[in-house]
């Protein structure tokens, strides 16, 4: 029905990025065990001292096919982020446990440059 036209996802969740971008660097299932090498806890104290665990959701970043990908001065220019997040919510944060629990399926946690940014729910 759109056969040509240039079609492009966007998230309108009522959610702002917050804070920045953190590699996934150790995940168990569904469970965030490390950001960017070091415990979630570490990585994720300067957003929880803004934000209640319970009012942010999760953005996971999602592998992009190469057939979909656009070029790097395209994607620059249309203001594109490098890679597309889902948003999910958070189903449970530990601080004892250092762990952060994620309503997503664990194959894109577990995917090679996997990424996550914490987003505000503004709705």
């Amino acid at each position: 029905a759109l056969g040509g036209a240039a079609r492009e996802p966007l998230v309108c969740q009522g959610a702002r990025p917050v804070g920045p971008s953190f590699s996934i660097t150790e995940s168990d299932g569904n469970v965030i065990r490390a950001l960017d090498g070091m415990e979630v806890t570490a990585a994720l104290e300067p957003v929880l001292k803004e934000f209640s665990p319970a009012k942010l959701m999760a953005g996971v970043s999602v592998p992009v096919r190469p057939a979909a990908a656009l070029p790097a001065d395209a994607a620059a220019s249309a203001g594109a982020p490098a890679s597309p997040y889902v948003v999910r919510a958070v189903l449970g944060y530990s601080r004892r446990e250092s762990a952060l629990a994620v309503g997503t399926n664990p194959e894109l946690l577990e995917a090679p440059d996997a990424r996550l940014q914490l987003h505000a729910f503004s709705a």
